[in-house]
């Protein structure tokens, strides 16, 4: 799996104005705490980011090009980002 940045275990992580382009995954980011993600662009990117166990993830001003061509449903960058969210907060129990 093909990743651009991977952070594990940070604290007040910044991600500023990055671009992405022929990835699996664009930020893969886990066991962290106040993560922000500004202004990044995803081009043919299958997964935005992929969070997992992160307290304090902010995203904001992302893009995500549409030339992507897929046969499967594909979300948004913003609605993956809530997705990755919801399902650490389900495994706080």
């Amino acid at each position: 799996m093909s990743v651009g940045i991977k952070v594990e275990g940070g604290k007040e992580i910044k991600i500023i104005d990055c671009g992405f382009s022929g990835l699996e995954t664009g930020i893969d980011v886990s066991d962290s705490v106040d993560v922000d993600i500004a202004g990044a662009r995803f081009f043919n990117v299958n997964t935005g980011v992929k969070a997992r166990r992160v307290r304090g993830l902010k995203a904001s001003n992302c893009t995500d090009d549409d030339s992507y061509m897929s046969t499967s449903f594909r979300l948004s960058t913003a609605a993956q980002i809530v997705r990755w969210y919801t399902e650490y907060l389900r495994g706080r129990g």
